[in-house]
């Protein structure tokens, strides 16, 4: 839970299915609509017991960021659930660890043109990890679960939502992304 956006990763698999595996889903929310993603949460919740019969005790939710701390006693309040605030990096670190090791054509690099697929591999560290969120964080990744902050700055994705909201009077995430949609970068002289 972000400083300018909740980014909210739910599991799914087709109702009543017996077969191991399902599907990740990806949503945002602005985090000035904390509401909203909660109501969206709840909906999770209540279709989930309704289709598995799930107790109310067996759900949780995970959260990171500064959002997990801030809206921890609303999210529960309103859910109903333990919410299990983890640290941001590792979870990234074991996330980009899983995708590097176990997800063919995920993992990319172009040292020329074209971009090059990267083969899973078990011999992946040490690597660098460029975070951006509201600000940008670098990470030194040398094992699972190690990793050094070695760089980063506050200006990042907060700083361009600023921007983009003076120069062009797009109000949402949303307008901005469609906004970039609609854009021409030949037109950028850089």
């Amino acid at each position: 839970i972000g400083g300018s956006l909740i980014k909210l990763v739910y599991f799914s698999r087709e109702a009543h299915s017996k077969e191991p595996g399902g599907r990740l889903n990806f949503l945002n929310f602005e985090t000035d609509r904390i509401d909203d993603c909660i109501e969206f949460m709840r909906h999770l919740k209540d279709k989930q017991q309704t289709l598995n019969g799930s107790q109310p005790g067996a759900l949780s939710v995970m959260a990171t960021g500064g959002g997990a701390f801030k809206f921890y006693d609303k999210i529960r309040h309103v859910l109903g659930v333990d919410v299990l605030r983890e640290d941001e990096m590792e979870c990234l670190i074991i996330g980009l660890d899983f995708f590097i090791t176990e997800i063919p054509r995920e993992v990319s690099y172009s040292e020329t043109d074209p971009m090059h697929f990267a083969s899973p591999s078990d011999d992946i560290y040490p690597y660098l990890l460029v975070n951006i969120g509201s600000g940008v964080s670098m990470l030194k990744v040398s094992g699972p679960r190690q990793y050094q902050r070695v760089g980063g700055t506050s200006l990042g994705g907060g700083t361009l939502w600023g921007l983009l909201s003076l120069l062009t009077g797009a109000r949402s995430f949303d307008e901005m992304l469609d906004a970039a949609e609609r854009g021409d970068n030949s037109k950028v002289d850089m």
